[in-house]
């Protein structure tokens, strides 16, 4: 199931959960989401937003990318994402 924020603003947006990505110089692996503005069937991809690679499983970053999404849904705003959250 896609976990998905959705913002009130004039234009609509939705903020999801990406695939995280792992790091070449660390190899630890980053929470990823991306942003997503206009009307259900005309979306477009608006931003991609990447934490710092903090976490040591792609698994850990799934869950880290669900605290971040309570926080935002909660809110309005991500947390700290240079540090763990």
């Amino acid at each position: 199931m896609e976990r998905n924020v959705h913002h009130a603003e004039m234009i609509p947006s939705r903020t999801c959960i990406a695939k995280p990505v792992q790091s070449d110089s660390n190899h630890k692996w980053s929470s990823c989401f991306e942003r997503w503005v206009g009307e259900k069937g005309a979306e477009k991809k608006a931003a991609k937003m990447t934490s710092a690679p903090l976490f040591l499983s792609q698994e850990l970053a799934m869950e880290a990318a669900n605290r971040a999404m309570d926080v935002l849904e909660k809110t309005g705003m991500f947390p700290n994402m240079c540090e763990e959250f």
